[in-house]
């Protein structure tokens, strides 16, 4: 089972010193949709590429301000693969991360045209170290030319958190849910997802509360100084009703795995 606290693991690595010269101009076009990127790879003849990250990680804020603004991994990107940026605390992302066993933030992996896996790294890099492994991986590549992207435009740590909080939704009456109670110290349960921000998950509460009223469990833990949601749907005396529930919400496209509440 996936010990999914390893999951706030941010590894710091080794940050190289030709990397803190400050941000370029430049600004990878990344993908969200992981189709889309891989539909786009086979007609281009390049790899993808996918960066897991959270706006909670500071090793993945630093590779936003620095590696991922120099002006040689960005030709370098933009030549040989398709970005792919997986926010874990965002639908898309979580479903690559749940896809993938994600463990530590940032991770990054990369993928050829066909989903199989290339390279994997577990830590955050500096331009040197990652331009080498993007380099190596690429060899025998043949991309087809295709038509300059604009740049999109993507929050970094210097700019102001308003461009991430103005995207949230309205937060819905917790009444809607009843009372979101830490979970049993026994039984099982299906975790649907880690959250920084509130609203989001009492959205997602009430999309599953409109499959089926299960009761609803929160965790909350602080990770330096945020506060990070555990969400947790359901209590079961067997693995086997777990599995059952998740099976359904997987059909509902909610993701999740099972949690031996014992072992937690």
């Amino acid at each position: 089972m996936i010990r999914f606290s390893l999951l706030i693991i941010c590894l710091i690595g080794t940050f190289s010193a030709t990397a803190g010269q400050g941000p370029e101009h430049g600004m990878i076009a990344f993908e969200t949709n992981a189709q889309q990127a891989f539909d786009r790879a086979t007609a281009e003849g390049k790899h993808v590429f996918i960066v897991f990250k959270a706006e909670w990680c500071t090793p993945c804020r630093w590779m936003e301000a620095t590696t991922f603004q120099d002006e040689a991994v960005i030709h370098e990107i933009e030549t040989n693969y398709i970005p792919v940026a997986a926010d874990i605390d965002q639908a898309d992302g979580f479903v690559l991360f749940y896809d993938h066993s994600v463990q530590v933030l940032p991770t990054m992996l990369i993928l050829d045209a066909t989903g199989k896996s290339l390279v994997r790294v577990e830590e955050s890099l500096g331009r040197d170290k990652l331009i080498d492994i993007l380099k190596k991986t690429a060899k025998g590549l043949t991309p087809l030319a295709t038509p300059s992207r604009g740049p999109t435009h993507r929050p970094t740590v210097s700019e102001p958190a308003s461009h991430v909080v103005a995207a949230i939704p309205a937060t819905p009456k917790k009444k809607d849910l009843g009372e979101m109670t830490p979970p049993p110290a026994t039984g099982y349960s299906v975790q649907v997802g880690v959250y920084t921000l509130y609203p989001n998950v009492l959205t997602k509460a009430l999309e599953i509360n409109a499959i089926d009223r299960k009761p609803v469990h929160l965790e909350e833990s602080d990770i330096d100084t945020v506060t990070v949601y555990k969400l947790l749907s359901g209590h079961f005396k067997t693995r086997a009703e777990a599995e059952a529930w998740r099976a359904r919400l997987a059909e509902a496209r909610i993701p999740g795995y099972i949690r031996d509440l014992a072992r937690s």
